[in-house]
């Protein structure tokens, strides 16, 4: 019985998104509340903790105060796909954060006016992970990118809180952070009308607003 239960937890705390209300017996309850109301007593953090472990073939991107941000490579499909995972130092909890996309649909069309937009955690997409780790000034925040068509970076900021994120308009990927601002300095490359690509840098927020700061790269 008590394989069973434990069993559970970690079924509760895998990456399959936000909790569901489960009916046990005659009251609706929380998923995540669930052991705790089979086993009769209150379970503790570090119980939970203790049955959901991290993949073996986890890979520490980042690190802060208390916390540990891990990138696992998914293994049962062709299609580059990762799982975010984040653990808590002090406490030893384990969760996955959100599973990359690895099909995504196009949204430039959407970011025509510069801005990012928001996304759900579902629609991250970024084909082969290169970039993953805490926005330095903010660690409720996770700057992940990567390259799923071939050509173009996608680049996103997940909100731990929320569970959600903002995609950026940017094609060429992160150039820079600032800390003291707080804002992000994105790469995108435009074509010359007579012919030619040309680099730019953009600054935004890190709810992807476009600041209108534009620096000239170059040519390509």
């Amino acid at each position: 019985m008590k394989k069973n239960i434990l069993f559970l937890a970690v079924l509760l705390m895998s990456c399959k998104g936000a909790p569901q209300k489960e009916k046990v017996g005659n009251d609706s309850i929380e998923n995540e509340d669930t052991v705790t109301a089979l086993m009769g007593q209150e379970a503790t953090e570090a119980e939970v903790a203790e049955f959901v472990p991290l993949p073996d073939h986890a890979e520490k991107k980042d690190e802060v105060a208390d916390r540990i941000l891990y990138l696992v490579t998914e293994k049962e499909t062709d299609e580059e796909c990762y799982s975010v995972w984040l653990k808590n130092k002090k406490t030893s909890e384990v969760k996955c954060l959100f599973r990359t996309n690895s099909t995504g649909d196009t949204k430039w069309d959407l970011m025509a006016d510069g801005n990012g937009i928001a996304v759900s955690a579902d629609e991250i997409t970024v084909g082969y992970c290169y970039k993953c780790m805490f926005l330095p000034w903010n660690k409720d925040k996770v700057y992940i990118e990567g390259c799923p068509d071939g050509r173009n970076v996608w680049s996103y900021v997940f909100d731990i809180k929320s569970g959600t994120a903002i995609q950026f308009p940017s094609t060429e990927g992160l150039i820079s952070m600032d800390s003291g601002s707080k804002l992000l300095h994105m790469g995108l490359y435009g074509y010359h009308p007579e012919g030619g690509r040309y680099s730019v840098e953009r600054v935004y927020t890190e709810n992807g607003a476009y600041t209108g700061d534009e620096i000239e790269r170059g040519d390509e």
